[in-house]
């Protein structure tokens, strides 16, 4: 569903966003915790339950089975490759942050544009004056 809300409201570019949830009681599992992951290579639009990857915090694939049929996949069923770039950065969180259950990077247009900037965000708006001082 992360993934839908994501994609309606524009909050994706490309295939170099990810979104990673902790798999419930997956903390006490063989090479636990594992987290849910979008395939690479297919955009927010594609995801569906079906192709999400099941990993570890080496971002390696721990459970390659899929319990629906590919005859009942109507959608890119996905490759299963990790991005491996983009999952360095949630796994160092999950890793420091227990507390933390999912993670959600993306590359909007809109934060692009101001990351890209001479000056960054400025303190303009409320919202703006907020997030510097979060920082």
């Amino acid at each position: 569903v992360s993934y839908r809300i994501a994609y309606l409201h524009e909050w994706h570019e490309n295939i170099f966003n990810h979104i990673t949830l902790k798999v419930a009681g997956s903390d006490d599992e063989p090479d636990g915790p594992h987290f849910l992951l979008n395939d690479y290579g297919l955009g927010f639009d594609e995801m569906t339950a079906c192709n999400l990857l099941k990993v570890n915090l080496d971002g390696m694939i721990v459970d390659q089975s899929n319990p629906m049929p590919a005859s009942r996949r109507t959608i890119n069923p996905g490759k299963g490759r990790v991005f491996k770039p983009g999952y360095v950065l949630h796994s160092a969180i999950h890793a420091a942050r227990d507390d933390v259950h999912a993670i959600w990077h993306g590359h909007d247009l809109d934060a692009t544009a101001v990351s890209q900037t001479k000056f960054g965000v400025l303190p303009l708006s409320q919202e703006a004056t907020y997030a510097l001082n979060k920082g």
